[in-house]
């Protein structure tokens, strides 16, 4: 068994780039790396650590966030189906972009990993806010983001940095 899936979505972009640096950084043997759109919610079986990631669209992708984005209809079939995630351990990454909307920088990183320590997964890899630009955010509170923030439009240069630091931390 794989100890750690790096599960991320939308494919193609930024929160690809980022997923698959994660999951270069831990190497293949100690990690699996997938879509999100490629996996049933019963894969989290075969894992002990879970890193997901994703993005927070800006207005002009609004219908992105009305509930039908691939996060969102995979955290639903995910409590349709009872997934348990107890003993599991979860951090997360999200992408945004702080400068044209400080007002919800990396908001989907709190509506993820809420969902799985909801199912039962253990929180980590929390990180401060230092460095950063914004005004707002569903994944801030208490001085710290609920997983690692990463700016791809405005701050790519500080991103593997950001990376490795943060994985440095996680026991995952």
């Amino acid at each position: 068994m794989k100890k750690t899936l790096v599960l991320y979505w939308p494919e193609g972009g930024a929160v690809d780039r980022c997923a698959h640096k994660i999951f270069t950084a831990l190497t293949p043997e100690k990690a699996d790396i997938f879509n999100l759109e490629e996996v049933d919610p019963q894969i989290f079986d075969n894992y002990t650590g879970i890193i997901a990631g994703g993005s927070t669209v800006g207005a002009e992708n609004w219908e992105e966030v009305s509930g039908n984005n691939e996060w969102t209809l995979f955290l639903k079939k995910c409590k349709d189906k009872n997934i348990s995630l107890n003993g599991k351990t979860i951090a997360v990454f999200g992408l945004g972009d702080q400068i044209l909307y400080p007002h919800h920088f990396v908001n989907d990183m709190a509506d993820i990993i809420h969902t799985f320590t909801d199912m039962g997964a253990t929180p980590q890899g929390e990180c401060a806010a230092d460095g950063y630009r914004f005004e707002s955010s569903k994944a801030f509170s208490d001085g710290k983001f609920v997983g690692l923030p990463l700016d791809e439009v405005n701050e790519s240069e500080k991103s593997d940095e950001r990376i490795a630091n943060w994985l440095n931390k996680l026991s995952i």
